[in-house]
């Protein structure tokens, strides 16, 4: 519970710092994700430690909605369910806000283990960032 309410109050408190934020931002060149226990979290440390790439935390932008995914992530503000094509450009302001710290020369990448599982997510990504890479993990579950 802890987590979701500071994802929250992250998301929201930065209302003047999302506002300043150029149309002309970069979103992510790839987006990573996976199966669980298929190595995603190992892959996104890896790929963090890279002085090329730049990868901000797991923050479930695409899947900001999506309560069969996640019902534990029910963000709430003045008791208000988050909904992505509702307050799509408040999320998006929030999501281009994550990647202003990256480098001209790296590559920006997301990163959610809850983006595989998602019925929302692959058609979101394909909508934003049609140009990207994507990057999933897979295991076989037997093994």
């Amino acid at each position: 519970m802890q987590d979701t309410e500071n994802k929250t109050a992250n998301l929201y408190n930065t209302t003047t710092e999302r506002n300043k934020i150029s149309d002309t931002a970069r979103l992510p060149d790839f987006v990573l994700g996976g199966a669980p226990k298929s190595a995603t979290s190992s892959l996104n440390a890896i790929l963090q430690a890279h002085d090329s790439v730049f990868i901000r935390g797991e923050n479930d932008f695409f899947t900001i909605d999506d309560v069969a995914q996640h019902p534990n992530y029910l963000f709430l503000r003045e008791n208000v369910l988050h909904d992505y094509e509702g307050d799509f450009d408040e999320l998006l302001g929030w999501y281009k806000s994550l990647f202003t710290a990256a480098g001209s020369n790296q590559k920006i990448g997301d990163y959610s283990t809850n983006y595989f599982a998602s019925t929302k997510a692959p058609y979101r990504i394909r909508e934003l960032l049609p140009q990207c890479k994507l990057i999933f993990m897979l295991r076989d579950p037997v093994e």
